[in-house]
């Protein structure tokens, strides 16, 4: 699968990535992003979701 990204001279947009995962839901975990950032619940709980599934598969 060929992944999609959308660049300018000051933003890069893609997909996550799994080895992201961690980062991320420490970043959701950060009030003073959280706070600033209306989606991050719903990125929160994916993440948290992805984190734990691959807890388990390790």
């Amino acid at each position: 699968m060929s992944v999609i990204e959308l660049t300018t001279n000051r933003l890069k947009l893609r997909l996550f990535q799994e080895k992201e995962a961690e980062h991320i839901a420490a970043l959701c975990n950060n009030y003073a992003i959280y706070r600033s950032t209306l989606t991050m619940p719903y990125l929160a709980i994916f993440l948290n979701k992805l984190y734990k599934n691959l807890q388990v598969s390790k």
